[in-house]
């Protein structure tokens, strides 16, 4: 069985993140490992911001220092992502302006180029918002 990848550029990422019911990581206990690149680092760190939908007290904060004009980070999942049921992400995201895209990214471990990603862009800055990102185009019979 394959694992997954999933890659994602953001600034800070909370509470949980989900697709369909299944739970990646809610940061309080962070069970996943993340590399960032592109010159992005990521860490888990109190809540900045403990407001509005997110009052969780660890986050998961993603900076883009420099390096590529591109920068992101990256999650390797334990088995591929079952999109047969679940086929939307859920994510929470703090940045400091509107206007900022958020990119999730689900890509094949073996062959970089068998992928499929969404973006979103930010509606608000200096409070938290919940970006879903729709997946129903994803190819199924590939392994993310």
């Amino acid at each position: 069985m394959r694992k997954g990848l999933l890659s994602m550029l953001m600034f800070t990422m909370g509470a949980v993140f989900v697709l369909g019911q299944t739970t990646y990581s809610d940061f309080e206990t962070v069970s996943l490992t993340f590399e960032g690149f592109g010159g992005a680092s990521f860490e888990q760190v109190e809540n900045p911001n403990k407001s509005g939908i997110n009052t969780s007290d660890k986050v998961a904060r993603m900076i883009k220092n420099d390096g590529q004009p591109w920068g992101g980070s990256l999650i390797e999942l334990e088995a591929p992502i079952d999109f047969s049921t679940n086929k939307h992400f859920r994510m929470k995201v703090w940045s400091p302006n509107a206007g900022r895209t958020v990119l999730l990214k689900t890509e094949n471990l073996m062959n970089g180029a068998i992928f499929y990603e969404q973006s979103q862009t930010t509606t608000v800055g200096g409070a938290w918002e919940e970006l879903t990102f729709d997946f129903t185009g994803v190819n199924t019979a590939e392994s993310y």
